[in-house]
C-alpha cells in the first residue's frame, strides 16, 4: 500500500472527527475513554424538566454514580480481561435527562459514528487497489442504557434497525422481554414479573387483602400494574389503581392530578385504618407524591409500598418521616468496596473524563468554581473538601449492574477475539473485516458467561 493513500485516508479520519466532535459540542456534553473498540453508555445525568426538558439538577445516584460505575467498570476489564490483547476497550457516554426524545437524539450519534466507520473500507481504495489502513478508527460494537424502560423501549426499537446491541442496567418493563421485537436487546435485571410477585407475597404476609395502587402512565408503571393484577389474584382486591400522567403540561397541572390521587385513595381504608398504596412509579413522581401528602397533613394515613424505581433511592430530607415503615422492593443489592474507594478518591480538578463532574461537586457541596452575578451568595468550592466528608455519599447500592452491562462486551469480545484470531494478539484481519454486529448476530454476546462485578454468575 502506497503512503499517499494512508495520508488521504489519515487525513479524511481527521476532518470526521473534527465534524462529530463540533456536532458533540451542539448536541451534548459526553464523557470518553479512547479505545480500539468501543461502547456507547447512556445515563439520565440531569433530571427532567417539566415539560420534557433537560433540568439543571444533577442526579447523584442514578447519573453519576453509574457513569463513574461505567468508567471505573472499563478501567477494570481493559487491566483483566483484556490485559495482553493488544486492544482496549473505550467509551462514548451521553445524558439521557430521563427522556426518550433526548436519548434518540444521542442515539443518533451512534449510528453516524458506526455508519461512517463500516463505509471507510469501501469508499476509499489505494492505488495498488488494496483497501487502505485506517488510522485511529474505533469500532461501535454495543451501547449500555438507558436507566428507565420507557427510554430503553424507544432506544430498542431504533438500535435494532441498525443491529446494535443494547444492554440495560436497570430497565425492568416486561414489554421488553418481547425478544420478537427487541431481539438486539438485553439486561442486567429481572423483568417486573418477578417484582410484582414479590410485592403480592408481600401483602399476603402482612395480610393487607385491601389495597390501592398508583401507576404512572409509562411501560414501567402500566405493564407493572398488569403483572401486578395478574399475580393478585390469591384473594387480594385493588379497590382503586389511580393511572397518572408521566409528563404533564405544567406543574399546576401535574399538582393537582396528585392532589386528587391523594384525595381519592384515602378513602380506601383497610381495618387497620390505614390506606395500603403501592406505588408503581418513577421517583420524581413519588417524591412530588409525599411532599404532597405532607402538606395536606396526612403523614400517618398510608402504609406505602414501593416497587425498585425508587426505593433503592434516597429521598428528600424534608419527606422522610412520610416513607418511614415503607416496604420496598429492590433488585438483590451489592455494594462493590473497590468502587467505593474509586469514587470518594475522585476530584473536580482530576476527574477529567467526566464533564458533568465539577456541576456535580458544586451541588454536592453547594459551592462555585465560579463567580459571576448569579451565584454571588454561594461560596467558593473549598480544595480541602472530600466526599467522604460525613452525609456526603449517598451510595447507589445497584451500580453492580452497570459494571456487569460493561462486562458483558468485555468478556463476549475477547471470546470473539479467541474465535477469530487464536493466540494472535491485537486486531487480526479476520476480526478486521467482521462486522461489529456478529458479536450479537453469532451468539458472543447473547450466550455470553461471566462472574460480575459480585461474583455473582451472569447469562444474558
Amino acid at each position: 500500500m502506497n503512503t499517499e493513500c494512508l495520508l488521504r485516508v489519515s487525513r479524511m479520519l481527521t476532518m470526521l472527527c473534527c465534524a462529530m466532535s463540533v456536532t458533540a459540542a451542539q448536541t451534548g456534553l459526553s464523557a470518553r475513554i479512547d479505545g480500539t473498540f468501543l461502547i456507547g453508555a447512556m445515563f439520565p445525568i440531569h433530571n427532567l424538566h417539566e415539560g420534557g426538558t433537560c433540568g439543571d439538577v444533577i442526579q447523584d445516584q442514578a447519573g453519576i454514580q453509574n457513569l463513574e460505575a461505567l468508567l471505573y467498570a472499563i478501567d477494570t476489564v481493559n487491566n483483566e480481561i483484556l490485559k495482553g490483547l493488544d486492544f482496549k476497550l473505550g467509551t462514548l457516554a451521553y445524558d439521557t435527562c430521563y427522556s426518550d426524545t433526548e436519548a434518540l437524539k444521542r442515539a443518533q450519534q451512534y449510528v453516524t459514528y458506526r455508519i461512517y466507520t463500516l463505509e471507510m473500507d469501501s469508499m476509499y481504495k489505494c492505488a495498488d487497489s488494496s483497501s487502505p489502513l485506517l488510522e485511529n478508527n474505533r469500532t461501535l460494537i454495543g451501547v449500555v442504557g438507558a436507566a428507565t424502560s420507557v427510554v430503553s423501549i424507544q432506544l430498542a426499537s431504533f438500535f435494532r434497525l441498525f443491529k446494535i446491541p443494547q444492554i440495560s442496567y436497570s430497565a425492568t418493563s416486561t414489554e421488553l422481554s418481547d425478544t420478537s421485537r427487541y431481539d438486539f436487546f438485553m439486561r442486567t435485571v429481572a423483568s417486573d414479573t418477578h417484582q410484582a410477585r414479590a410485592i403480592v407475597d408481600i401483602l399476603k404476609r402482612f395480610q393487607w387483602t385491601y389495597v390501592t395502587c398508583v401507576y404512572e402512565d409509562t411501560s414501567y408503571g402500566e405493564r407493572g400494574y398488569q403483572e401486578l393484577v395478574l399475580a393478585s389474584k390469591e384473594k387480594i382486591c385493588i379497590a382503586e389503581a389511580v393511572k397518572v400522567k408521566r409528563f404533564v403540561s405544567s406543574e399546576d397541572a401535574n399538582q393537582l392530578q396528585l392532589e386528587d390521587a391523594i384525595k381519592s385513595l384515602r378513602r380506601h381504608n383497610n381495618t387497620e385504618g390505614k390506606t395500603v398504596v403501592i406505588l408503581f412509579a418513577s421517583s420524581d413522581i413519588v417524591n412530588k407524591i409525599f411532599r404532597i401528602v405532607d402538606k395536606m397533613e396526612f403523614q400517618n394515613h398510608f402504609q406505602w409500598v414501593g416497587s425498585d424505581d425508587w426505593t433503592g433511592r434516597s429521598v428528600p430530607t424534608e419527606v422522610q418521616d412520610i416513607v418511614e415503615g415503607t416496604i420496598g422492593v429492590q433488585h438483590k443489592i451489592r455494594i462493590i468496596p473497590d468502587f467505593d474507594k474509586y469514587f470518594l478518591k475522585l476530584r473536580p480538578d482530576t476527574n477529567t473524563r467526566n464533564p458533568w463532574f465539577k456541576k456535580y461537586w458544586e451541588q454536592i457541596f453547594n459551592c462555585s468554581f465560579v463567580s459571576n452575578d448569579k451565584k454571588k451568595h454561594v461560596p467558593s468550592c473549598d480544595p480541602n473538601l472530600e466526599l467522604s466528608e460525613k452525609g456526603k455519599y449517598q451510595r447507589n447500592q445497584n451500580t453492580y449492574s452497570t459494571m456487569d452491562a460493561v462486562y458483558a462486551f468485555a468478556y463476549a469480545l475477547k471470546e470473539w477475539h479467541r474465535r477469530l484470531c487464536g493466540q494472535m494478539k491485537g486486531v487480526c484481519t479476520a476480526m478486521k473485516e467482521a462486522k461489529p454486529e456478529d458479536l450479537m448476530l453469532q451468539g458472543y454476546l447473547k450466550n455470553v458467561t461471566f462472574k460480575g462485578m459480585y461474583k455473582n454468575c451472569y447469562i444474558l
